[in-house]
């Protein structure tokens, strides 16, 4: 069943790192387990800022609007340039930094 979600909805939070603002979307978590399986959900960036870790989750970024961002990940070659509409993939545990 496809359900729209209205934005009054989404759950305010701040990123595990402190530096930014989230707002989650949809999200599951398996019974017991101390993090969730899988999350969609958007943020803001306003300035360069170091994304949050998630072990063990392998990470989707698409910027929505804005005149785009890098984003330099350790353990890849070059940093991704991301532009409205295009995604850029961070794996389990790498860390990202955007660049505004």
């Amino acid at each position: 069943m496809l359900r729209i979600i209205p934005q009054s909805e989404f759950k305010e939070g701040r990123w595990r790192n402190g530096q930014g603002v989230s707002w989650e979307i949809a999200s599951y978590r398996e019974e017991g387990a101390a993090d969730f399986s899988w999350r969609f959900a958007k943020a803001r960036i306003d300035s360069d800022v170091p994304f949050s870790i998630y072990p063990g989750m392998d990470r989707v970024f698409m910027m929505l609007e804005g005149g785009g961002m890098d984003l330099d990940m350790t353990n890849k070659p070059t940093e991704a340039q991301i532009k409205n509409w295009l995604l850029a993939e961070c794996g389990s545990g790498v860390r990202a930094i955007a660049t505004v």
